[in-house]
């Protein structure tokens, strides 16, 4: 029973080193001198393989120039250094890298595997058809597909969402004239010039927003922009000042002073932004 028992125990471990490197499909022959040969393993557990120095000299077949990591996959790059005299089959030795994890480092090594190097005068001996056989490529990875499939599909999210704003939005014209005259009016001094500067520009938004002159006509613009109606008296109050300003209407109220009317462009930019400015 304890040998039993023990087999079984060496089975699981066998395993289990099985699961956690598990090599991919390489093409094992066709190699000449100064070929670089990819070979991968697929590792199981989580952590940093540390190589040794690189370039390594790994026999007198093949130096190791580089190690890397892709996910689950461990790949190695080597190098072919010697050129046989005939078609050779040689064995690649056992190599021991170290595997750095978060509770510390462990032993990770790689089994021996076979490989043919091809000499570089031509072979007389044999059919060279014996040597043109398909290239088997190791299967595609799973997660990587995904991932490509994710990315292409908000590729085409964005596609098509900057098609409908295009439709939707970006073949009418929009402009904001209170917004820029609200900027404008910041800039201005608080004098006669100043003041008068302000209420041109304000005339011109409103005349933008009638598509012409605004004059007369505040009533009908109310109408057409309810969303004015929190402004009506101020704006009526703002026509009577223009009159008194412009006209010299007697009865009309005086100018106002400047920061009256930068409260007044503030309020209808606002006002114009929520509504998505002026649309033609």
């Amino acid at each position: 029973m304890r040998g039993l028992g023990l087999a079984m125990l060496l089975a699981v471990s066998t395993l289990m080193a099985g699961e956690s490197m598990q090599p991919l499909p390489y093409r094992d022959y066709g190699w000449f001198i100064g070929d670089v040969l990819t070979r991968c393993w697929r590792v199981a557990e989580p952590g940093k393989v540390l190589p040794p120095e690189l370039p390594h000299s790994l026999n007198r077949w093949l130096t190791v120039i580089r190690v890397h990591r892709q996910g689950n996959r461990l790949c190695i790059d080597y190098q072919v250094d010697y050129a046989p005299f005939t078609t050779e089959t040689v064995t690649i030795p056992a190599w021991n890298l170290t595997l750095r994890q978060h509770d510390g480092e462990k032993p990770l090594t790689l089994a021996s595997w076979r490989l043919t190097l091809a000499p570089l005068r031509p072979i007389q001996s044999l059919k060279g058809e014996l040597f043109l056989q398909p290239e088997r490529l190791p299967p595609p990875e799973a997660a990587p597909l995904r991932q490509r499939f994710w990315i292409a599909l908000g590729l085409i999210g964005l596609g098509l969402g900057g098609l409908s704003w295009y439709w939707l939005w970006g073949r009418r014209e929009v402009n904001w004239p209170f917004c820029r005259a609200w900027i404008r009016m910041a800039g201005f001094e608080d004098d006669e010039a100043g003041r008068l500067q302000a209420y041109l520009c304000l005339h011109r938004a409103l005349d933008s927003y009638r598509g012409g002159s605004w004059w007369g006509r505040l009533d009908d613009m109310l109408a057409r922009y309810p969303g004015w109606g929190s402004l009506a008296d101020e704006l009526k109050a703002f026509a009577a000042s223009s009159a008194g300003l412009f006209f010299a209407a007697g009865a009309a109220e005086a100018p106002w002073p400047l920061e009256r009317l930068r409260r007044l462009a503030r309020r209808l930019a606002l006002e114009e932004l929520r509504r998505g400015g002026l649309v033609r």
